[in-house]
């Protein structure tokens, strides 16, 4: 397998030999030492085929995931949160012959990493992906069996460079991964992108930055690791764009060094963009499939219009065939074990209009749009959006698939039902009749992301959510229905 990703990556490390390019806390790793580690851990490596790691962010994911790319193996990051269940069928579904995991007592940490152990896997079906895969990606999907996409390392390159031109370069010179690393967007943006232009990654475990299985996300972590590593840069998902506009509501002062918050997986409404940056937090919205290496459109300094996703990067091609964006990519992708799927050509399966200046607007997902019992097409995104610009629901999903009206489930601790009928009233007035929502039912607690409820993006699991709650009664403001 060719390796130009880690080839630019290993003369990054020589060029910045003397500079910390990773650092967990626990070691800080220069260049040069971040490039032996990497030799030991692939020399480890050599020979194995599909590499599963399941860990947490630290230098040690770090370290696995380039020694899989510098031996030419194909990565198979698991994120923590998968159910047993997803963790076996992406184990058995790839082929994997290796398992990068956390050691137990006793055992031998793999050369370059401090924690983690290498466990050979019981032979299974071949791996299907194709030999010039670097990194296998699992959706969380829509049903209990996630989807593997096939990823070169060419079209991560592209996708990393493309990122660090549109970013300045080496203009942020440090980043703190708020995302788990098993995620593309966090692997790519965050990590690849980094380590090309010589800036330090700063990879916490993820219980420091807040994010926990259990409780979800903790607001006052998550602000203290920001405040305590002062990062030029982070990456975060609307959820945790809410959160940190909360804290700054709230008296939090985020550090003078945060130059760029980029957010994605789901559409952002203007009124938080404006809300975030007049509180100091430098946000830019964001857009990108897994299909596609990661991000595909992104909002920057110079080329910035709220509302939009940003002007395509370009490393790719865009067009518009019947309201959907579709992507030329300059490798191909596809789905493991579905060689037809295989293609340079993406079609997004978004609703998306560009605008005179190229600048790209998301309506929403085409499989989404909700049609009301009066014949009316309504993208939920779009009403989500307005719902949550003034900070106080947190988290939304608009429901109402053939129904009368719309209705929302909303999480918004500490607003009181009048502030949230205020909220509601100010969203519909936004909105057109048809897609205005009749009443709010009040969540006790975020749906969090990877669970039941919501993907590892915090894209809603819609389906399942309109069947479990089917027929709940409001329990927070309602409006006259509209037809």
């Amino acid at each position: 397998m060719k390796t130009p990703l880690w080839d630019a990556l290993a003369a990054s490390f020589e060029r910045h030999a003397d500079r910390v390019l990773v650092d967990d806390g626990v070691r800080a790793l220069t260049g040069e030492a971040l490039a032996h580690e990497v030799a030991r851990a692939a020399a480890a490596l050599s020979g194995c085929r599909v590499v599963a790691l399941a860990a947490d962010n630290g230098s040690d994911w770090a370290v696995a995931d380039l020694a899989a790319l510098a031996c030419g193996a194909s990565l198979l990051p698991l994120p923590l949160f998968f159910s047993p269940a997803q963790r076996a069928h992406a184990l058995l579904d790839a082929g994997a012959d290796t398992l990068l995991r956390p050691c137990r007592p006793g055992e031998t940490p793999l050369p370059g990493c401090l924690s983690l152990t290498l466990e050979r896997l019981a032979p299974t079906a071949a791996a299907r992906c194709p030999a010039s895969t670097a990194k296998l990606t699992y959706t969380s999907g829509t049903t209990g069996s996630p989807k593997g996409v096939c990823l070169e390392q060419g079209l991560l390159l592209a996708t990393a460079n493309a990122l660090a031109e549109a970013t300045g370069g080496g203009a942020l010179t440090s980043h703190l991964a708020l995302l788990p690393l098993s995620t593309l967007l966090e692997n790519v943006a965050g990590l690849y992108r980094a380590l090309l232009v010589g800036a330090r990654c700063v990879l916490p475990a993820l219980a420091e930055v807040g994010l926990t299985g259990s409780s979800g996300l903790d607001r006052q972590a998550l602000c203290a690791a920001i405040s305590r590593h002062a990062p030029a840069s982070v990456i975060s998902v609307p959820q945790i764009l809410t959160e940190l506009v909360a804290a700054t509501q709230a008296g939090w002062v985020p550090p003078a060094s945060l130059q760029f918050v980029a957010v994605g997986g789901a559409r952002v409404a203007p009124a938080l963009v404006e809300t975030a940056r007049a509180a100091a937090l430098p946000v830019y919205e964001g857009y990108g499939l897994s299909e596609c290496g990661s991000v595909v459109c992104l909002n920057t300094p110079h080329a910035d219009r709220p509302g939009s996703v940003g002007r395509p990067l370009p490393h790719v091609r865009t067009h518009i065939e019947n309201g959907e964006l579709v992507i030329e990519l300059p490798a191909p992708t596809g789905y493991l074990g579905d060689d037809a799927s295989f293609s340079r050509r993406v079609a997004s399966g978004d609703l998306v209009h560009a605008d005179a200046d190229g600048f790209v607007h998301v309506a929403g997902r085409r499989k989404h749009v909700l049609i009301t019992a009066f014949g009316r097409n309504v993208s939920p995104e779009w009403v989500e959006s307005e719902l949550c610009a003034d900070g106080r629901i947190r988290q939304c999903v608009v429901l109402g698939e053939g129904e009368p009206a719309l209705f929302a489930l909303a999480f918004a601790p500490g607003a009181s039902d009048d502030a949230l009928a205020e909220t509601l009233a100010h969203a519909n007035a936004a909105l057109p009749d048809y897609a205005r929502v009749a009443r709010l039912i009040r969540l006790d607690a975020p749906l969090l992301p990877g669970g039941e409820f919501m993907t590892e993006n915090g894209r809603p699991r819609r389906g399942r959510i309109a069947e479990h709650w089917a027929g709940a009664p409001a329990t927070g403001p309602c409006q006259g229905e509209q037809g």
